[in-house]
């Protein structure tokens, strides 16, 4: 009986060991998992802010790179629509500029024909007179003198109404092709008709010198300088 009782106790004494010993694994499990469980929470949400960090900054960089790129090709389009304003102006003021310095040469080229011209009248060379006086004319008329081009014209009409004769357009069969150039050219500059008279009474006149006699020219008037 003793021999059973010592058994009991001792299988009691076992299990309560045992027990014991589960009971404070259980709770040192218990206390690991409660310390390691935030730690490993908070590694993971630290692990997640970092790959979202990294993300985000990715995305930033993107976006800072895409805003760069609109930013330098709107920049680069007003760059290139300001200087190809700046170079259409600069083409329009020297093509102004080259047409008023033609202008300026062919009025320049005028004086020495006008002035051939009167030389060659005193000299009673009336067909070669008319000629410069007709290069004189165009080269106002082009070079937009005014004044010279009016007293050209009144010489070229001058020699025509007084001194050309039908002989003349015979010898020199270049006079009426280069009155009928200038005749054309004053048709393109007579937009508001200050060239009309001119036109009119030069063909009439030149209509005239080609059925005059020689004996019937005569120098009645002075050219103009």
């Amino acid at each position: 009986m003793s021999d059973t009782l010592q058994v009991i106790k001792q299988v009691h004494d076992m299990f309560h060991d045992a027990f014991n010993d589960l009971l404070v694994l259980t709770i040192a499990v218990i206390g690991t998992v409660g310390v390691v469980i935030p730690l490993v929470i908070q590694f993971i949400q630290r692990r997640s802010l970092e790959a979202e960090s990294q993300l985000l900054l990715r995305k930033l960089r993107l976006d800072v790179e895409e805003i760069q790129k609109t930013l330098a090709a709107a920049i680069e389009a007003k760059v290139s629509e300001a200087l190809s304003s700046i170079n259409k102006h600069v083409d329009a003021r020297l093509s102004e500029f080259d047409k008023r310095y033609a202008r300026h040469l062919d009025a320049v080229k005028g004086g020495p024909s006008l002035v051939q011209g009167s030389v060659e009248y005193f000299r009673g060379k009336y067909a070669s007179a008319h000629e410069s006086y007709c290069a004189a004319a165009l080269a106002f008329l082009q070079g937009q003198d005014e004044m010279n081009c009016q007293n050209a014209l009144y010489n070229v009409h001058m020699t025509l109404n007084e001194n050309l004769c039908e002989n003349d357009f015979v010898e020199n069969p270049n006079i009426e092709p280069r009155l009928q150039d200038l005749l054309a050219k004053l048709a393109t500059y007579n937009d508001n008709g200050r060239y009309q008279n001119y036109i009119h009474d030069i063909q009439l006149a030149l209509n005239k010198a080609k059925k005059r006699s020689k004996q019937a020219s005569s120098k009645l008037h002075a050219p103009r300088h």
